[in-house]
């Protein structure tokens, strides 16, 4: 049993259906029994069992009420043309050959339908192939049934069976090779494949057949004896034959540019990059989606428009040379510029432009392949000015390592000494450099820092840290790291960190001033510790602490050296921090 798809077919679709097929039917059922051969119970080519199993594979089972209706009256106009009268058996002959056409059609759609499936576009070796071996397969019904009703009916003698079986066979068959492609490229689906196939493949189709079909007549004009009827049905086949395998022919190689060319359109609609083409005058022809999220502009907006809409005031003079390039059949490869967008904002783009050439070789335009490349830029610019930052700090980082190492040369008594202290100032430096570096030259936690420099000292020494954290600005985290350096390297070498019963305390708090400003009170104070000698005071150390604060810090500093101690308080306003 077929699928009841009649009633999924609109009314409008269905009145066609009836009308037109049955129409087409009988007119071309007609005009190719002109064609047959004696006794002229059938045709070399049947062109109408080709539509009716075209239809059934368009428009499924609603179509054969069509077929058996055509069917029925053409061979009751023919019974009528041979008695030129009714008579009961003319009508049961079209009743028979009627009823076995629909059984053709709907088998041969259905096999087709199920095999290959629809909508179809017919334009590879195994759907060919698969309609070769079907037409010649599925022909066999009607003449099989047609021919066994009429001989029972006594129309066709057995002796004359298996010739008009044949023919009729054959005739089907060369029908269908012919007629149903013919008939898709008028109704099938996909409707813009088959439409445009009507040039390259139908019209060589109908020019061959007709030329066959010239010969034929010519031959039934020469033709002087009966055995020359057998050559004319031979020529007919033949041609009909030539031309159902030019067809599918045709139909491979059309389908097989269609579909790179679906493809190649396809990568052209779904790449992230704008596509675009143009003419020689620099008129806009395509223009893909990725072209409209770029430049803003639709489709139908940009198309005709001259490419010179996507240019600044300040790069119309790249037209002329990009158009003087294509003319000269020139390549231009990742031509970074900047274009404008629908909206007047700017972009950076890299472009790719390439000449188009037509069959000839001549050249008719170019394409134009646009890549965004804003963020690229702008990360290109970022990381010129961190290298312009780093070459700064890396200059300012070597500036006072050799102020500091000149420094501690004059304040050391002796190399080694030299060495340990220049090697410890480093250290500090480093340290420094580190916290800041994790968090990625943002600031840094006072409390991370003061432990960090401490850090040396921390685990054989009486030391305690208090104070709620806050942060440093990068500029202010090596000023104060030195300072705080300076404090503890004193203490472990002079202080309260040079003797087991020193004890080292380091606190701060954030005040608040009247202006809505705050000042950071830092204050180191060292208990337990011997007396500080004088050389002590005024060293290289004490000096840098002095000089630090104020200048780089912004702030105050009270260094006092207590009999119990060093005792430094620092000051430093927060809004430099």
């Amino acid at each position: 049993m077929f699928r009841p798809d009649r009633l999924k077919v609109p009314l409008h679709r269905q009145l066609v259906l009836y009308v037109a097929l049955p129409l087409a039917y009988i007119i071309c059922g007609r005009l190719g029994l002109l064609l047959a051969v004696p006794p002229g119970f059938s045709t070399a080519i049947f062109v109408p069992a080709g539509i009716a199993v075209a239809a059934m594979f368009v428009a499924g089972t609603a179509t054969l009420p069509g077929t058996f209706l055509g069917s029925f009256l053409l061979n009751i106009w023919i019974s009528y043309a041979i008695a030129h009268r009714p008579n009961v058996i003319g009508i049961d002959a079209a009743l028979i050959i009627a009823f076995s056409s629909m059984i053709q059609a709907a088998a041969g759609g259905a096999l087709l339908r199920k095999l290959i499936g629809y909508p179809a576009s017919l334009d590879n070796l195994r759907d060919l192939l698969l309609f070769l071996l079907l037409s010649p397969l599925v022909c066999l019904i009607s003449a099989t049934l047609s021919l066994s009703g009429l001989m029972a009916l006594g129309i066709v003698p057995w002796t004359d069976l298996l010739r008009n079986w044949l023919t009729w066979w054959v005739g089907d068959t060369l029908g269908v090779l012919v007629a149903l492609p013919l008939t898709l490229v008028l109704v099938g689906e996909p409707q813009p494949l088959w439409r445009s196939r009507m040039r390259p493949v139908a019209v060589p189709m109908i020019l061959s057949f007709a030329l066959f079909v010239v010969i034929f007549m010519n031959v039934t004009r020469w033709e002087s004896e009966q055995e020359l009827s057998q050559f004319r049905w031979a020529v007919l086949a033949a041609g009909a034959l030539s031309t159902g395998l030019l067809g599918c022919l045709l139909l491979l190689g059309t389908g097989r540019a269609k579909r790179i060319e679906r493809q190649l359109a396809a990568i052209v609609e779904s790449s992230d990059d704008a596509i675009i083409s143009k003419d020689l005058n620099g008129v806009i022809t395509t223009w893909n989606r990725a072209a409209e999220r770029l430049f803003g502009y639709l489709a139908a907006e940009a198309i005709g428009k001259p490419i010179t809409i996507l240019f600044p005031p300040d790069r119309h003079h790249e037209k002329l040379d990009i158009l003087g390039g294509i003319h000269r059949g020139e390549r231009i490869d990742q031509f970074e510029t900047v274009r404008r967008r629908k909206d007047g904002s700017l972009v950076n783009v890299s472009l790719s432009i390439s000449p188009i050439s037509d069959e000839s070789g001549k050249i008719v335009g170019a394409s134009k392949i646009a890549r965004d490349i804003t963020d690229r830029k702008r990360i290109e610019d970022r990381q010129k000015v961190l290298l312009a930052e780093l070459d700064h700090r890396v200059k300012n980082v070597l500036a006072r390592v050799d102020v500091m190492a000149m420094s501690t040369r004059q304040s050391s008594n002796s190399v080694d000494g030299f060495v340990g202290s220049l090697r410890g100032r480093i250290q500090s430096m480093a340290a420094a450099h580190k916290l800041l570096s994790q968090s990625g030259w943002r600031g840094v936690g006072l409390n991370s820092l003061v432990h960090t420099q401490l850090a040396p000292y921390a685990a054989d020494a009486n030391i305690a840290i208090s104070g709620a954290d806050l942060t440093l600005a990068a500029a202010d985290t090596q000023a104060l790291a030195m300072v705080l350096h300076e404090l503890v390297t004193n203490a472990a070498k002079y202080g309260a960190l040079s003797v087991p019963d020193g004890h080292v305390s380091v606190s701060w708090e954030r005040k608040l001033n009247g202006d809505a400003t705050a000042t950071l009170m830092l204050e180191w104070r060292e208990l337990g510790g011997p007396p500080v000698a004088t050389d002590v005071q005024s060293s290289y150390g004490t000096g840098l602490i002095r000089n630090l604060v104020p200048h780089e810090l912004g702030g105050k500093v009270d260094l006092v050296f207590d009999s119990g101690g060093v005792i430094c308080k620092i000051e430093i306003p927060l809004e430099t921090i």
